[in-house]
């Protein structure tokens, strides 16, 4: 296709509706934080599902992603 990279957008909503952010960030965490090829992945968590995580699971998830934007 001549592309030469990929770009993943990631939403992050149904574990919060289906009630399993243990298992949200699990799965967060089990991600390289780089990989070897020309990669963009955004993880995206709406503001009130990503308040729903602990203090400490909150800062697990931000250590664990090279940038962090909050709009």
């Amino acid at each position: 296709m001549g592309k030469s990279g990929v770009s993943i957008l990631g939403d992050t909503g149904a574990f919060p509706f289906k009630h399993r952010i243990k298992d949200l960030v699990s799965y967060e965490l089990s991600l390289p934080s780089k990989y070897d090829l020309d990669l963009k992945r955004l993880c995206l968590f709406h503001k009130k599902d990503f308040n729903r995580l602990s203090e400490e699971q909150k800062q697990k998830l931000l250590n664990h992603h090279p940038v962090v934007i909050k709009i």
